[in-house]
Formats: structure tokens, sequence, C-alpha cells
């Protein structure tokens, strides 16, 4: 029954967190135990109810969590348990918005260093989360990380151990996998190959980071427009969606400017500014989209035309 305990406990938490406030303190103590449980359910469901907790508890025991967290994840002896710690950390920021900022300089160190040294996909997953969930919550305090950060992304949006992207042969692949689609799903099951989930979460991510950090874009344009351009070859479909959907929220950003400057006949875009940097790079994209749509999934074909109709709003013309 502790599954259903678990439950019914996330659910009264969610709906009614403000009525138990007497109850939060031992609420705390109880979950505490369940996060080192042998079953992963368990685990999974005590984060979910600390997630909810943080919703509606006090200041005092809110720090008391944050710090339970932290201090559990930098003893942490092995990968699972790091995992759990960390997925909790991610829930809770989730929750606890801009109240979590004041952690981030004592959690961001713990993150770096589990992504680094752990050779666990879903721990790296797990850790991209965090990344991406401080990022929209913690704005102000993740600004001095966002440079390291997007260094993180930029590699693990390329981490594909499993399989050889030869751009010479791009082209040759393109034909062939429109013969042997059944084959190449089978090879390459998401039973047997999870490292698609780490690259869809560093897309996730840097896609927070352009939504939130708009002061940075002609550096964006610098270090990240190009490296996902190159990775618009993804061979996962879901990957390959977010992929796409972090340009077009690059392009969301830049059409301000776009506007600012049409507006202003005496403004000019300075010659590495974002729209001339953009401009630059118009021919790559539509040579990298246009490989895209010989795809036979739906889905990427649709990714395609919706990226291509937003830079045409961006850049009239451009095409």
């Amino acid at each position: 029954f502790q599954l259903e305990a678990l439950d019914i406990l996330a659910d009264l938490l969610s709906r009614f967190g403000g009525l138990l406030v007497q109850f939060h303190g031992s609420l705390l103590e109880a979950l505490q135990p369940q996060l080192k449980s042998q079953r992963l359910a368990v685990r999974k469901r005590a984060i979910i109810c600390l997630g909810h907790l943080v919703m509606s508890c006090d200041q005092i025991l809110y720090l008391k969590l944050v710090s339970m967290l932290l201090d559990e994840l930098s003893k942490s002896g092995n990968t699972s348990s790091s995992r759990t710690y960390i997925q909790a950390v991610g829930a809770v920021c989730r929750q606890a918005g801009h109240r979590f900022g004041e952690g981030v300089e004592r959690v961001m160190p713990l993150l770096i260093n589990n992504i680094k040294q752990e050779d666990d996909d879903e721990l790296k997953e797990n850790v991209l989360q965090a990344f991406e969930a401080m990022t929209f919550k913690c704005g102000s305090e993740m600004s001095p990380h966002i440079p390291d950060i997007i260094k993180i992304c930029l590699h693990y949006i390329a981490y594909d151990p499993n399989y050889n992207y030869d751009d010479a042969d791009d082209e040759e692949m393109e034909c062939d996998s429109e013969m042997e689609e059944d084959g190449t799903d089978d090879e390459y099951s998401d039973d047997d190959d999870v490292s698609w989930k780490v690259r869809r979460a560093a897309a996730k991510c840097l896609e927070a980071i352009i939504c939130t950090h708009p002061e940075l874009l002609e550096q964006f344009y610098k270090d990240i427009s190009p490296q996902l351009i190159n990775r618009f070859k993804e061979r996962e479909e879901n990957v390959k969606a977010d992929l796409f959907h972090a340009y077009i929220a690059l392009l969301n950003q830049t059409k301000p400017i776009v506007n600012i400057i049409s507006q202003d006949g005496n403004m000019m875009d300075i010659e590495e500014g974002p729209v001339s940097l953009l401009q630059k790079q118009v021919s790559h994209i539509v040579k990298c989209v246009h490989k895209q749509m010989r795809e036979k999934s739906v889905r990427t074909r649709q990714g395609c035309f919706m990226l291509l109709t937003k830079l045409i709003d961006v850049l009239p013309g451009c095409l």
C-alpha cells in the first residue's frame, strides 16, 4: 500500500497543501527516508510529494528541505542515489520558483561535477533538466552560469555514442533511410540506446536559455545557432523536433530587433549584430532543412515548414 499512500498524499498536498500546514514538518520527516528506498517507484512518488509540499510550506521548512537534498547529493556514493536527489532538486526548483534562487550557487557546482564525472545517461538527462528548470525559474541568479551551461548543452546535443554521423555521406544516408527505415528503427531502439534523451534534454535547456536571456542574442548567433543548424541531421524524431523548437525560439527573439530596425530608418544593425549574423546563416539553414524535407516523417517535414515560415516572418524575402 506504500505507493497508493504516496499517491494519495501527493493529491492531498497538491489540492489542500495550505490546510495541512501543521503536518508539514512530520510529512517531511516521513518522506525523507523514502528517497532512499530500494524501489524506484517509491522514490519517484516521494519526489512528487516533496514538489507539492514546497508549494505551501513555510520558508524555514523549505530551507530545511533544500539543505537536506544538497547535503545528500554532495555525499552521495552511487549513481542511483545521485539521480534521485538531482531529480528532487529539479522538482523542488520547478515548484519553488524564485525562492530557489538563493540556493543556485551551492547547487551548480554539484550538478556540473555530476554531469562531468558520471557516465550514466539518465543522470546526465536529470542534470540537464535541472539546468532547464533553474534557467526558467531563477533567471538573474543563473546569469553567471549561462556560459558554462551553454558549453555543456552544445556538447550533449551531439552526444550520440552509438551512431556515426558522416557528413560526407549525408545524402547517401538520406536515400538509404527511405529503403531501410524499418531496419534502422530495430537497430537503434529506445530500449538499447537512451542517449537520445540526453540530447533532447540539452536541446530543451538551450531553448530555455534562449527564451530567458535575450540580451545574449548576438552571442547565441555566434555560438548556438551554427551548432543547432548542424544538428538538424539528428536521427531521432523527438530530438529533432526539439532542435527545431529551439531554433524557432531564437528566431522569435530576433523578431523584435528586426521590427525596431525597420521602424527606425536611421538605425542599422551593426555588422556583427544578430540580424546580420542570421542573414549570413540563411543559406546554411536552407541547405540543412532541405535535406530534412526528404524524410518520410510527417512530423519532421512539419517542423521544417514551421522553421522556414518563422524565418520568412523574421527576414521577409530572405528565401
